[in-house]
């Protein structure tokens, strides 16, 4: 059984890999067809896959959104996945794979020189984040925070704890 689901999410990732490494270039123009309104420039993330139940809050929206792929998302933006729910964000630079039963939130600022900050309650998620000079990348949960200037890592996070691999 571990064996299996090391399998999956092995496949998983390599997916999530290609899908950064296709689709980076698609986000830069993307950007400038979105109807997502003023903010959604100021966090830069966008929907490159999406598929099953995935729920989105926007801030300061009382109800939650459907969304679609290319779709871009403001900054502070709610994501949670149920059972069947994976998404793939990408901006510019990295790239979060979020697995089934999983919730973040997009960081309030994003952009050269400035540090994301994605908050992960719970869940599994992927990060591949691009070395960067300036700044960097934080992943913070109840239990633990992680801060990279660039690599590839899994955040794990349940009620007993979170784990970083």
């Amino acid at each position: 059984m571990q064996n299996s689901n090391f399998s999956r999410v092995v496949g998983f990732v390599s997916t999530a890999m290609l899908c950064l490494a296709l689709l980076a270039p698609v986000g830069a123009s993307a950007q400038n067809k979105s109807p997502a309104g003023p903010n959604a420039a100021a966090s830069g993330w966008m929907i490159s896959r999406l598929d099953g139940d995935v729920r989105v809050r926007k801030p300061a929206a009382v109800t939650q959104v459907s969304l679609t792929q290319h779709d871009l998302l403001p900054a502070e933006t709610e994501i949670e996945t149920g059972a069947t729910g994976t998404v793939i964000l990408t901006d510019n630079h990295d790239l979060i794979a979020v697995k089934p039963n999983t919730k973040i939130i997009l960081p309030r600022t994003q952009g050269q020189g400035f540090m994301a900050r994605i908050r992960q309650l719970f869940g599994l998620a992927y990060y591949a984040v691009e070395k960067r000079r300036s700044g960097g990348f934080q992943v913070e949960t109840i239990y633990l925070i992680v801060a990279v200037k660039g690599t590839g890592f899994t955040v794990s996070v349940d009620a007993n704890g979170a784990a970083v691999s």
